[in-house]
């Protein structure tokens, strides 16, 4: 019996479809303010910190602030902060 291509090749397209949007879990679009109304990052951590993380560090990511930490609970955490507020947009626990 002979694969039928056509199937094979939609499921692996369907997998590389899915599998992409498994790893995308970030935030990227958290403001539209240009980068010259940011706050700073370390402003960013600074909040993280009070909040009670031990920050890791941190990066830009889209137009958010995106800071690596890990919670009271001893959980891993990526907190993305709009750069503009310094608002907590989403918290991805890893």
């Amino acid at each position: 019996m002979k694969p039928n291509y056509a199937i094979v090749a939609s499921a692996l397209f369907l997998l590389g479809v899915s599998g992409n949007s498994v790893l995308a879990d970030g935030k990227k679009d958290c403001t539209t303010h240009p980068q010259s109304a940011w706050k700073q990052r370390a402003e960013a951590e600074s909040v993280a910190k009070a909040a009670g993380h031990k920050v890791r560090g941190s990066k830009v990511e889209g137009s958010c602030y995106e800071i690596y930490a890990i919670s009271k609970a001893g959980k891993k955490v990526e907190l993305f902060y709009n750069p503009v507020d310094l608002k907590l947009m989403k918290t991805v626990v890893k």
